[in-house]
């Protein structure tokens, strides 16, 4: 959580031959799943466009329930 003093964050997302992502120059590649990482890929392709989230979740789990997609999609965005 930032405080009002303190300076923006820096996010830096680089898509060519390896995914990588900087928070503030600290690189973040740790992916300890696949989905969280491929939802990182897609959100940063759709910078000028808007990405519902029913649209995520069949994406990426066309074979779910949509109860079992939005806990899917929870999970996936806090890991």
């Amino acid at each position: 959580m930032r405080h009002a003093s303190s300076p923006p964050t820096c996010l830096e997302i680089r898509m060519l031959v390896q995914f990588r992502v900087s928070v503030d120059s600290s690189e973040r590649s740790q992916w300890s799943r696949q989905k969280p990482k491929l939802l990182g890929k897609l959100l940063a392709l759709q910078t000028h466009h808007e990405l519902h989230r029913e649209q995520v979740m069949e994406t990426f789990w066309p074979e779910s329930d949509p109860e079992s997609a939005v806990n899917n999609l929870y999970k996936a965005i806090h890991q």
